[in-house]
């Protein structure tokens, strides 16, 4: 006999692990790691445009300070969007509240991370900071976009008809 109602929580007290749910989730699971590496392709490939782009910029416009402005810039941005993409592909078919807790500890880390380094550099004067500003702009305007445009074109399902419920992603 099986029961339509809602599975037990497990022992620890948090409620049921969708990954125990079967093959739906697992097409879930699929269809997050896809997504995922289809952002972090696309991120890639902007940063490496971006880098081309705001280091022949920032050289041409303010010589080498600018070229070490917008080095350090797209290396800030880099650490960023590249490994919160990294987290969550990894944590694609885990529970959400182990894939939030991994997304909000590496930020926690980044965040140290990049208060050292803006701190190791504040006053120095081997970068520009008009370059570094503009070009940490660049890289957060263009990853916004390329992560929502892949977050809205998904195709994710998220109705488990095995269980017969809704699935939250």
């Amino acid at each position: 006999m099986t029961s339509s109602g809602p599975i037990p929580a497990p022992e620890s007290g948090l409620p049921p692990d969708p990954a125990q749910d079967g093959d739906a989730t697992d097409e879930m699971s699929v269809a997050m790691r896809r997504l995922f590496s289809t952002i972090l392709r696309r991120l890639l490939i902007a940063l490496a445009a971006l880098a081309v782009i705001s280091l022949g910029a920032g050289y041409a416009w303010r010589g080498s300070t600018g070229l070490y402005g917008a080095a350090l810039a797209l290396g800030l941005g880099a650490l960023f969007i590249v490994t919160t993409v990294l987290v969550m592909r990894a944590t694609a078919d885990r529970h959400v509240y182990l894939a939030s807790a991994a997304a909000v500890g590496s930020w926690l880390v980044k965040m140290v991370i990049v208060l050292i380094v803006l701190l190791a550099v504040r006053d120095r004067d081997f970068y520009d900071g008009a370059t570094f500003l503009i070009t940490l702009g660049l890289v957060v305007v263009v990853s916004a976009a390329i992560e929502i445009g892949g977050i809205a074109t998904a195709r994710i399902p998220y109705v488990n008809p095995k269980v017969g419920r809704v699935t939250r992603t």
